[in-house]
């Protein structure tokens, strides 16, 4: 990460769900479902959506959710797209990402998430952190980093 452009989204307290253009793992027949369907054939075929299905009750109990299912990346075959495209992506397809905590150079961030203030957890599952450009499964371990409360 050092001397790379980082985003911070939330790890949010749900069930992880991929979008493809021809199926939702895991399935579902909830309001995530209906999303999917909303959407499905507006997919490149190449495409992968990940979020969070968060409409089961878990540990944290959301109150101010806009939606059930919240996105934190978008792979377009074996390349995790960047986080510029993923919102214009996001946006055209009507479809939220997890919350956005912080995003910049990783020298700041990381000054920034090593406060013990920086999440509640309460309130807040933990959070990820992500190169801001696009990079390829292969090198996916260097360039996500996951703090979860417990």
């Amino acid at each position: 990460f050092a001397n790379r452009g980082v985003v911070v989204p939330e790890k949010m307290d749900g069930v992880g769900t991929c979008f493809y253009a021809d199926g939702v793992e895991p399935g579902t027949c909830s309001s995530v479902g209906e999303i999917w369907r909303g959407i499905a054939n507006k997919m490149r075929p190449s495409w992968r959506i990940y979020g969070e299905n968060l409409f089961a009750k878990r540990a944290i109990k959301y109150t101010r959710l806009s939606t059930f299912f919240q996105v934190h990346s978008i792979w377009d075959g074996n390349f995790c797209l960047d986080w510029a495209e993923t919102l214009e992506i996001c946006a055209s397809l009507k479809l939220t990402t997890v919350p956005l905590l912080a995003c910049g150079p990783f020298d700041t961030i990381e000054r920034i998430v090593r406060h013990k203030n920086f999440i509640d957890p309460e309130w807040q599952e933990g959070y990820v952190i992500r190169l801001w450009d696009e990079f390829a499964y292969e090198t996916h371990l260097s360039f996500l980093a996951q703090y979860t409360r417990k």
